[in-house]
């Protein structure tokens, strides 16, 4: 119930969330990248974890989004 009330408030002020997903595109200007693996299903620079929300106050960033961002399938190791 607060946290309903808490989004009512913010929408009110025109406060609006950041909320990307898994397999979008990695843009450092609403994104904060706090970590890289490998990910067979998601391709370089995509998205595959979201951390924290952040939000955007008309069209002024107030706090990035944290991000996961997956660096490509993992490499063949060699000789096994």
């Amino acid at each position: 119930m607060v946290v309903t009330q808490i989004e009512s408030i913010l929408k009110k002020h025109s406060v609006e969330p950041i909320a990307p997903g898994e397999g979008d595109l990695f843009d450092p200007n609403v994104h904060d990248a706090v970590a890289h693996s490998s990910d067979e299903k998601v391709g370089e620079g995509k998205i595959i974890t979201v951390t924290r929300g952040g939000y955007m106050l008309h069209d002024r960033l107030i706090r990035p989004a944290s991000v996961v961002v997956s660096s490509g399938p993992p490499e063949a190791v060699e000789g096994k």
